[in-house]
């Protein structure tokens, strides 16, 4: 159904998110993961997975820097 809305509304901000995540890890299910509305949106766990590997690379990267 939604691919259908976004055939004719392409610039509604739904639509400009991409694909959403279709696989979850386990610890992406628990009830302690999903509090709130948006930890159970398929778009926000796809935002929040690229935001932890920016951050492991971001760490990885600094610990390369800082080591002799």
């Amino acid at each position: 159904m939604e691919a259908v809305y976004c055939n004719d509304n392409p610039k509604h901000e739904e639509c400009t998110l991409g694909n959403p995540p279709m696989e979850f890890s386990p610890d992406e299910l628990t009830w302690e993961a999903q509090k709130t509305f948006e930890d159970r949106d398929a778009h926000a766990i796809g935002m929040k997975r690229a935001l932890d590997a920016c951050r492991k690379r971001n760490r990885s990267w600094n610990q390369k820097a800082n080591s002799p």
